[in-house]
């Protein structure tokens, strides 16, 4: 299996095989998962970087997210090559010790 590349406001992000075969079971799509790297918080924790999309988020982009059910979508990602590890659904944000905190999108 080819690794995907997604093309966002935030760059472009290669995903691995693995990345890709927890989409499917999860069912989050490429879409979904490009609207997480453009809006989403992000943390860095040690060497990964983590893109949330969690309540604040909703709040900020209000139904058009609710639409497309990004709530609690988290998208791990190695930051020096832009590689995306894995997607998953959580709604726990605390289990990642934060470093340093920034906002994408406030639209």
């Amino acid at each position: 299996m080819a690794n995907q590349l997604i093309h966002t406001k935030a760059g472009t992000f290669q995903v691995t095989p693995h990345a890709q075969k927890r989409m499917s079971q999860r069912a989050i799509d490429v879409h979904k998962v490009e609207r997480v790297l453009e809006c989403g918080r992000t943390v860095y924790r040690k060497n990964a970087c983590f893109y949330i999309f969690g309540k604040k988020e909703q709040k900020l982009l209000g139904k058009h997210s609710v639409n497309q059910n990004l709530d609690n979508i988290q998208v791990l990602v190695r930051p020096e090559n832009k590689t995306i590890i894995t997607v998953y659904r959580n709604k726990d944000f605390h289990q990642i010790n934060k470093v340093n905190y920034r906002k994408r999108c406030k639209h």
